[in-house]
């Protein structure tokens, strides 16, 4: 009788642990299946909060947005109106400076989109824009949801030289 019992346990044990993992792996399923439904319904295209400056950082709405590119403005026109350029034919162009802000804050040039006009009568502007992001101050990162995230930022910079 002992033994018919004791085979009785293992049984009921192991039909219990299949059963089981069976529920757990139903758990895992609905939470995996309403994780995707959540990130395909996250936006990636936006964030919640722009980058920022450390002098910028108790301003919100426009009014951040507008010390940040304020910032980054004044910061090029400085650089871009230190430098001495002569050209051949007149320049009245815009030129698009792309900038990688990381989770962490820094500022990188991705790349300078100029017109050839501009890229053969001014070869040093690349480096010149290149100086000018590496002086800038370290940002603060935009967020997603609370967390830090990279974003791009395209700086338009209108150049007019006779």
């Amino acid at each position: 009788m002992q033994i018919g019992i004791r085979y009785g346990l293992i049984l009921l044990f192991f039909v219990s642990f299949t059963f089981s993992c069976d529920l757990i792996k139903g758990k895992d399923k609905a939470t995996n299946e309403a994780v995707e439904q959540e990130l395909q319904e996250i936006n990636w295209n936006t964030v919640d909060e722009l980058p920022s400056f450390p002098k910028c950082a108790d301003l919100t709405g426009i009014a951040a947005k507008t010390c940040f590119e304020n910032v980054l403005t004044q910061n090029m026109h400085k650089k871009l109106s230190s430098a001495a350029f002569e050209v051949s034919k007149a320049i009245n162009d815009t030129v698009f400076i792309d900038l990688i802000i990381d989770s962490q804050g820094k500022v990188t040039l991705e790349k300078v989109d100029q017109s050839a006009l501009v890229l053969s009568q001014l070869p040093q502007l690349d480096s010149l824009v290149l100086n000018a992001v590496n002086d800038l101050p370290k940002a603060l990162p935009a967020h997603k949801r609370g967390i830090p995230v990279s974003t791009k930022y395209v700086l338009p910079v209108h150049i007019k030289i006779e």
